[in-house]
């Protein structure tokens, strides 16, 4: 048997089968495992653009009923959710017993069934924090807990995340803060913002100033749509740009907002609406500016490193993993992560839009 074969299988949890933010980072930790040291198999609940990834790069997965969590719910809604996440730990129990999996690596807090199976198989449990449960507190405070308990270590991606998710148990010894990274030599800066846009079919000359990331409620886009409207009316010509699509039924309903926002304001002729785009680095080069609006303290950031890693100035919200993702230790200085409403609404400035 070869050291491939007897290298320890690590079994990742995920809960969805998008490829957003935390399925990005999972599709590139399952698929750079050293191979002599470990082996990767990866569980989410249904077929999606994450099990094509992961099996294009090699990665198993297997598709098992895992139970969940909303990002938002009712607390009259806790109860069966609860009940999904305990019945979901069954197949992974059986999977760990009959694959001989060495461990469980729970890569969100949004699922609880991969804590409950490795309790119930007693193989260590891992969670990585990527994202955090929205009010109400009693629950989010809660589920924090409970994965507290259940879990051998957590993995934080960021020290605001870590404060935001765990309170006083943030520096608990067995919590680590490891940041989100990607792979440099995918996001490489060569192409300027011009060429970039000609390559897409966009207009060339206007500055275009842009938002990467899922339609949903808590990234921003509200702010940053009257945020655009201060600015055009202090610098038309300036072009706006949203790249990224709604993922669930409750966040079409917000697409549909955010463009009767946009027509009630009367932007339609300044903001571009492009949609989801894989791979997202053309997106990212034809931008002049990275706007990063989340009206809640994003975990980590990725997109922030991503536009970073391509050259491209990011205007942040100054709450959450942007501050550390925008900081560097050279000298011990602080990056640039702003206040979005004083930053991208400011008139006369003409740095805070280049």
């Amino acid at each position: 048997m070869g050291d491939a074969q007897r290298a320890p299988l690590i079994l990742y949890v995920n809960p969805d089968a998008g490829i957003y933010g935390s399925g990005v980072c999972l599709l590139e930790l399952a698929s750079h495992l050293p191979p002599d040291r470990y082996r990767a198999l990866v569980a989410l609940p249904t077929e999606g653009p994450l099990s094509h990834a992961l099996r294009a790069r090699g990665v198993p997965v297997v598709i098992l009923p895992l139970g969940g969590l909303r990002r938002t719910f009712r607390p009259d809604q806790v109860a069966s959710i609860m009940w999904g996440n305990v019945t979901g730990r069954r197949g992974l129990v059986r999977l760990v017993r009959e694959r001989s999996v060495a461990a469980i690596h729970t890569n969100n807090t949004h699922i609880l069934s991969g804590a409950f199976a490795a309790r119930r198989a007693q193989v260590p449990h891992i969670t990585h924090v990527r994202e955090n449960i929205l009010p109400p507190r009693v629950v989010s405070t809660g589920i924090a807990s409970l994965l507290f308990g259940l879990s051998d270590r957590l993995i934080v991606v960021s020290r605001g995340a870590a404060v935001e998710f765990l309170g006083e148990r943030a520096s608990h010894s067995k919590v680590r803060v490891i940041h989100d990274g990607i792979d440099i030599s995918a996001f490489r800066g060569d192409a300027q913002p011009r060429e970039a846009r000609s390559s897409l079919g966009w207009e060339m000359e206007p500055l275009h100033v842009g938002v990467v990331a899922r339609l949903t409620p808590w990234k921003g886009h509200e702010v940053f749509l009257r945020a655009a409207l201060r600015i055009v009316t202090a610098r038309p010509g300036v072009r706006f740009v949203i790249v990224g699509d709604a993922d669930t039924p409750r966040n079409e309903s917000y697409k549909r907002r955010l463009h009767a926002l946009c027509r009630d304001l009367g932007l339609d002729d300044s903001v571009q609406w492009v949609g989801f785009m894989d791979p997202v680095q053309p997106a990212i080069a034809a931008l002049d500016v990275i706007v990063v609006p989340s009206v809640r303290p994003e975990p980590f950031g990725l997109g922030v490193v991503e536009a970073m890693a391509m050259g491209r100035p990011v205007v942040a919200a100054n709450h959450g993993g942007p501050p550390e993702a925008t900081s560097y230790s050279g000298n011990g200085q602080e990056g640039s992560a702003v206040t979005v409403r004083h930053r991208v609404a400011c008139q006369r400035r003409d740095r805070c839009v280049r």
